[in-house]
């Protein structure tokens, strides 16, 4: 975790170099929550004293978080294709967004609307009203390698996923 000078007049300073933290968001408390990606856990930074404490575990794998307007925690779990409210104060969850792929970050417009990368299927979705919207259809987002099995489907891996696209003609 670095802190990083917004005119960067000044080189960025380590904060802490054993915190393992993916998309972060300061709450309405002004600390930093982030999750910990290998640990399934939610931290909240104190990034003056540099302490942090575990304020919820038991994810999967969670890669983001973000607060709403209303001062929300809202957590994306790369592993189980959720976003979660989640109330740090109890620990109460509520499953926003259930796909069948990956969630790798979150962001929520001027609106309140919650937005969400669906890595694995490079689809965007959005949450609003209690449905789930899909903006942009699955595709291929970074192929790596191809191969074609023996009954002719054509195999494409990329990052997060193996897809069977078509069948040789």
């Amino acid at each position: 975790l670095y802190e990083l000078d917004p005119g960067f007049a000044t080189p960025p300073v380590l904060l802490d170099g054993s915190l393992n933290v993916n998309g972060f968001d300061f709450g309405p408390d002004g600390f930093l929550y982030a999750p910990a990606q290998f640990t399934g856990e939610i931290l909240k930074i104190d990034v003056d004293a540099v302490t942090s404490e575990t304020v919820a575990g038991g994810f999967r794998a969670p890669t983001a978080v973000k607060f709403n307007s209303r001062g929300e925690l809202h957590v994306g779990d790369l592993a189980e294709g959720q976003v979660v409210r989640l109330d740090p104060a109890t620990g109460g969850r509520e499953v926003l967004i259930d796909i069948e792929g990956t969630i790798d970050n979150i962001a929520f417009g001027a609106d309140d609307r919650l937005y969400a990368a669906a890595g694995s299927d490079n689809q965007i979705v959005r949450y609003d009203s209690g449905r789930v919207k899909v903006l942009r259809q699955p595709g291929l987002g970074s192929p790596g390698g191809v191969a074609v099995s023996a009954d002719g489907t054509v195999w494409v891996a990329e990052l997060f996923v193996l897809r069977g696209i078509a069948k040789n003609p």
